[in-house]
């Protein structure tokens, strides 16, 4: 399955790469309550000492809130492929002195590593991704047996009010974030795992989707 809306990855690039000056003070206050981040974050179930890898970081507006649940003897990982949003992450990793936090300009897609981590989070990403399926493997065969990977998004609501701004919503994104508002990424993590736990927010504009890589079982 490929996004219909943002392309081809070097059309991502070229977009976040432009909006990077203002995206975080402007186009993220905007788009992306925090009360729906943090519960990105809650659904990830962090404690301290684990290592969790964040999909799209952009410019670190999850690292704070990353961090803080892993702890000092904690790791966290980021990937992004737009360089001038990365240069805002790691400007505010420098900012922060924070010793336990990776940055890498990367495509979802062609990840391979870190390997055994206890979470990974797709925030406010998977709807921009060119190539959702094949990073969501990716990042499955990435984590640890219990790990934990959490989709948190934006989407239509499938009401009749929802039905009438598609195309308004579905153009205003073509324009502006690439996301895909007819993302479904609850079902698609259905792919990885039989159970899928799903929380809608904001009048159902908005869900956080999780599901647990099973424990490895013994055979006799």
């Amino acid at each position: 399955m490929s996004n219909p809306v943002s392309g081809s990855v070097d059309r991502v690039i070229r977009r976040y790469d432009r909006f990077a000056s203002f995206y975080t003070r402007i186009l993220a206050p905007l788009l992306i309550p925090r009360r729906v981040r943090l519960a990105g974050i809650t659904a990830l179930d962090l404690s301290p000492g684990m290592r969790v890898l964040e999909i799209g970081c952009g410019s670190g507006l999850d690292l704070p809130l990353l961090v803080d649940a892993v702890g000092p003897n904690g790791a966290v990982y980021g990937v992004d492929v737009s360089p001038r949003m990365l240069e805002q992450a790691k400007d505010l990793v420098s900012r922060r002195s924070w010793c336990n936090v990776e940055l890498r300009e990367l495509d979802a897609a062609r990840l391979t590593d870190p390997a055994d981590l206890d979470a990974v989070l797709f925030g406010f990403s998977y709807a921009i991704l060119p190539n959702p399926d094949v990073a969501l493997q990716a990042a499955w065969q990435l984590l640890r047996p219990g790990g934990r990977l959490v989709i948190v998004e934006g989407h239509v609501p499938d009401r009749r009010v929802g039905r009438l701004l598609r195309p308004l919503l579905l153009g205003l994104s073509k324009r502006t974030v690439l996301g895909d508002p007819d993302n479904r990424g609850w079902e698609n993590l259905t792919q990885l795992a039989p159970s899928v736990d799903t929380c809608w927010l904001g009048f159902d504009t908005y869900y956080t989707a999780r599901v647990v890589k099973p424990a490895l079982t013994s055979r006799t």
